[in-house]
């Protein structure tokens, strides 16, 4: 004789739910001021040996908290920076998300320059970050135009 299978009722547990938990709120700690540079420009851009030229700095504030207080923002030509600067501009407070300008006065001799600024320098503004308070550029000094070298063109006028 062979076997017939014979089927049996299987039961399916019903899934039970269960409470979800409710998360417990945790403070968000806002992130401290984080002073920097976001570029470094002279005006004009290839500025003439000997001539005066503007060196601009744009310092921002990308932290959540407002730079509160004068803290000052160095310029160095020619060398790292580290130490006195060899020219220096303050800001007083600077809001979390702003930015302001600053402006330095310089001649340059002839040939290329590395110019530096960094952003609170003398380290009056606790930050969330103290490395990346700098920005550099090079430019090129230009020899300056001297009269027998300028070039005339003549100008027509149609009547």
């Amino acid at each position: 004789r062979t076997a017939t299978p014979t089927r049996t009722a299987t039961r399916t547990p019903t899934p039970t739910l269960m409470p979800t938990a409710t998360p417990t709120p945790t403070a968000t700690l806002v992130p401290a001021p984080d002073l920097v540079v976001r570029k470094v420009w002279t005006n004009p851009l290839s500025p003439q040996t000997g001539a005066q030229a503007v060196v601009m700095a744009e310092v921002a504030n990308q932290g959540g908290q407002p730079a509160e207080g004068i803290f000052w923002v160095g310029l160095y030509v020619d060398r790292s920076a580290s130490g006195a600067p060899d020219a220096e501009a303050f800001i007083s407070g600077l809001a979390a998300g702003e930015s302001q300008t600053v402006v330095f006065a310089r001649t340059f001799s002839q040939g290329m320059h590395a110019l530096t600024a960094w952003a609170d320098w003398g380290g009056a503004v606790t930050e969330a970050d103290e490395a990346n308070n700098t920005a550099s550029r090079i430019i090129e000094a230009l020899p300056p135009v001297t009269p027998d070298e300028w070039i005339y063109l003549p100008i027509l006028v149609k009547q």
